[in-house]
């Protein structure tokens, strides 16, 4: 087992899938292992290809936000599912998401993270430290095939989509050591004490449940989401529009089981919408105070409080590094 090179063999040998992840083209550095799968699978690699990179350069989200894939140590992945489209691009991508969202989540339960839970969209936060996010994008239809009868050709296409899942997971990063993710982010190794993971054995794990979770209803998939949300109906929580970038306070009603969100502002005003529209922070409800006066050295001041916003349950406490007051 390697901290930093990923070990394919090893990884194989962990392996329990028909099809998931039985290929897998390891990469050193890449701009996003989802655009490396989109034409992996345009090109005849077949579904369950992994593609995986040590870093990112140009690692994307959702609404193609930019994220940190530069730390060594990750499972920066994408890999490659052939499925039917049912009820419409969003809906049967979110499905994929949430596969991948739980069947992650259940591993990591498993190594004794207890406290990891679904953010909708589409996120595991930890204590509201973000631990990994999903991401899954449509590359049009499987490609068709050339096939021969009596000596006409004939260009055989597919009922079924290319949907490529990336999975983005901090594993051994110390990331509460990075000097910018610490108090937004959080890793595997940081919330078990230090502990360096397996990673090949941790992804296979995640391949073998994903394999499982893959073939679940929507009914199943929403029940099992539910349960493990990490705001419940009734939560205050800010709510960023996409359009127009305004944040409203509101109350969660429920996530429907098309993934829509529904949520009620202030003014006793309901909207629902999709993650392209909306998307959820925690609005916090304590604060804590870090002493900044003159008897006190800046830097011990500045020190609290990036230690207080890496530890604390940020879903809980608000802006410690926006409370320092000087007396």
């Amino acid at each position: 087992m390697s901290l930093y090179s990923f070990d394919s063999k090893l990884f194989d040998s962990h392996l329990q899938t028909r099809w998931l992840g039985r290929s897998i083209i390891c990469k050193d550095v890449t701009e996003t292992t989802m655009d490396d799968a989109k034409l992996a699978a345009n090109t005849g690699s077949p579904c369950g290809t992994v593609i995986l990179a040590e870093t990112q350069t140009k690692a994307r989200g959702t609404k193609s936000h930019k994220w940190n894939a530069l730390n060594k140590g990750n499972l920066y992945v994408s890999l490659i599912i052939n499925r039917k489209i049912q009820q419409g691009d969003f809906v049967d991508t979110f499905d994929v998401e949430v596969s991948g969202t739980l069947s992650t989540m259940k591993v990591l339960q498993d190594l004794g993270l207890k406290d990891v839970k679904m953010k909708w969209p589409n996120d595991l936060w930890v204590r509201g430290h973000k631990l990994g996010g999903f991401l899954a994008e449509i590359s049009g239809k499987i490609p068709g095939i050339n096939i021969i009868i009596h000596t006409s050709i004939f260009l055989v296409g597919s009922s079924e989509n290319i949907i490529v899942l990336g999975i983005g997971l901090n594993v051994n990063a110390d990331i509460r050591r990075h000097p910018d993710l610490h108090t937004i982010a959080t890793s595997v190794r940081c919330e078990l004490n230090g502990q360096i993971m397996n990673r090949e054995k941790l992804f296979a794990d995640i391949c073998n449940n994903l394999e499982e979770t893959l073939e679940w209803s929507r009914d199943k998939l929403y029940t099992e989401a539910m349960e493990n949300l990490l705001f419940n109906p009734g939560t205050t929580l800010k709510i960023n529009h996409a359009l127009g970038g305004k944040i409203s306070i509101g109350q969660l009603e429920k996530i429907q089981d098309n993934w829509d969100i529904i949520f009620k502002d202030e003014s006793g005003q309901v909207w629902q919408g999709t993650s392209q529209q909306y998307s959820i922070r925690p609005y916090t409800t304590k604060t804590v105070y870090v002493y900044n006066g003159i008897l006190t050295a800046s830097w011990s001041s500045t020190l609290l409080i990036k230690t207080f916003s890496a530890l604390v349950d940020t879903c809980e406490l608000a802006e410690v590094g926006n409370r320092m007051q000087q007396y």
